[in-house]
């Protein structure tokens, strides 16, 4: 039952934070060298925050507090694989999912 709700919200947040995935890229460049590149820095940052808010809300309201791992096995793929976006969503995916088995 909580699955109709939560996954349409989780599956659409993930799309739009994986579709900014080269804004974040840019964005952690700093807010200067992001404004130069033409990024709209301020908009961006709340697209993104309040999408993997929505993600992590969802996923905690459906499964409960293990949904602490969303937010801590993205800084241990981060170590591994760097800050490249590109590699570091679907290293976090697969690292949350070995960490869960």
């Amino acid at each position: 039952d909580g699955i109709v709700l939560a996954g349409p919200a989780i599956l659409v947040a993930l799309a739009v934070i994986y579709g900014m995935r080269f804004r974040i890229n840019v964005l952690s460049l700093g807010e200067e060298e992001a404004r130069a590149l033409g990024i709209p820095t301020e908009r961006d940052r709340w697209i993104v925050f309040l999408g993997v808010c929505l993600v992590e809300g969802a996923v905690v309201a459906f499964c409960g507090v293990i949904g602490w791992v969303g937010l801590i096995i993205p800084h241990a793929a981060r170590m591994l694989v760097g800050a490249a976006q590109r590699v570091l969503l679907p290293v976090s995916a697969l690292l949350g999912a070995i960490f869960m088995v």
